[in-house]
């Protein structure tokens, strides 16, 4: 009897994952047949600010940032922002605007560290100083197509939304872990978002490879400065966008993610940081996806191993406050504590008087007027 039962156990347990596949096939059908039809090129098209906070260079940098200089779309800017002027990304950003004069494309250089968080001090400014009302956020490593832009502009004409977000692609080359990684994001992040969609009548997140929404929405949750000491910058703020009744959209069409050659060790670095990521955003999350996919089993086995952890000094026994992470990073809860933010940045971002209206020089001997640290519509000297 005993063994019977046990038998039966473990065929359910065996079955969840099928389970779960047949209801992310019904949730990606659901979406992408009513969603069928792209927009047309006279649709809801406001001028929009393109914000990048940038730090070093990633695999193909140059064509990353090109494709947003490249887009079909009546009025734009592209806002480029960096900790220091030692940052190698300012040369790649100033072949840009020498070879997009016909863009406004600006480059910023420091920011006033607000919090934790140096990727949203960067936004602090970079919202700060933009032109539009639109704003359309997303990372170093994105490359998009031409009408990417009216894409993610044309769910703002109904005033419901209050944000909009997209899916990607992953574009890997010479590195298996690249390629690993590229196809377990690909595979899991579609149908766990339209699955978590579907299950709570609407979505609560973003992510950071596209987050827009309009500078009164943004003020309406506390701005950037709000987050400024969270790891999830871009779940946070999809989720304080819904908490007020507004919408997030999915764009239909996805962006490409330009995966770095990396090593095995460096892929599961990664996968560390999306499970203690997804544990500290959505607890239930990582043990559903333990339920239904191989990725989550091997990130709640990350999380785990990362919580069996010593406490730091002063903790009280049995509580776990702080998970560890490679260079020097803390995380409580969906906090980040640094001594020392990934990539070994400055203490502060404005070391070096960056923030107090001084030239900056650079490369190529180039050295515009600096107004608190901006490059405001930089120009290389000829």
């Amino acid at each position: 009897m005993l063994l019977t039962s046990l038998q039966w156990l473990v065929l359910l347990l065996a079955l969840a994952p099928f389970v779960y596949y047949l209801v992310c096939i019904y949730c990606i059908y659901a979406f992408f047949s009513k969603n069928a039809r792209p927009p047309s090129p006279g649709a809801f098209a406001p001028p929009i600010s393109i914000l990048k906070p940038v730090r070093g260079v990633d695999r193909e940098a140059y064509e990353n940032f090109a494709s947003f200089c490249r887009q079909d779309y009546p009025e734009y800017e592209v806002l480029f922002a960096v900790a220091d002027v030692d940052d190698p990304a300012i040369r790649i950003i100033v072949r840009l605007i020498r070879n997009f004069p016909e863009r406004s494309i600006r480059l910023l250089v420091g920011a006033p560290p607000l919090g934790a968080n140096s990727k949203v001090n960067k936004l602090c400014r970079l919202v700060r100083e933009a032109k539009y009302d639109l704003l359309v956020m997303n990372d170093s490593d994105v490359r998009v197509d031409s009408n990417y832009l009216r894409d993610v502009a044309a769910p703002f004409a109904k005033p419901e939304v209050g944000g909009v977000t997209t899916f990607y692609r992953g574009m890997a080359e010479g590195s298996i872990a690249a390629k690993l990684e590229g196809l377990a994001l690909a595979t899991e992040t579609v149908p766990n978002a339209l699955v978590a969609r579907q299950m709570e009548g609407k979505v609560q997140f973003a992510f950071g490879w596209t987050m827009a929404t309009t500078k009164q929405h943004l003020a309406q949750i506390g701005g950037f400065e709000a987050m400024a000491n969270h790891h999830s910058d871009d779940f946070e703020l999809g989720n304080r966008i819904a908490a007020q009744g507004l919408r997030i959209e999915f764009v239909r069409h996805p962006i490409w993610m330009v995966f770095p050659k990396e090593t095995i060790r460096e892929y599961l670095r990664h996968e560390l940081r999306w499970a203690i990521g997804l544990r500290n955003v959505r607890p239930a999350g990582i043990y559903g996806a333990a339920v239904g996919s191989d990725v989550g089993r091997r990130r709640l086995g990350a999380w785990r191993s990362v919580n069996a952890e010593k406490p730091l000094a002063g903790t009280p026994p049995g509580r776990v406050e702080f998970c560890r992470l490679d260079d020097g990073v803390l995380l409580k809860q969906d906090q980040v504590a640094r001594a020392g933010f990934p990539g070994k940045e400055r203490a502060a971002d404005s070391a070096g008087g960056h923030e107090n209206g001084t030239d900056l020089k650079l490369p190529g001997g180039c050295v515009p007027s600096a107004q608190e640290g901006s490059l405001r519509d930089a120009r290389p000297c000829s």
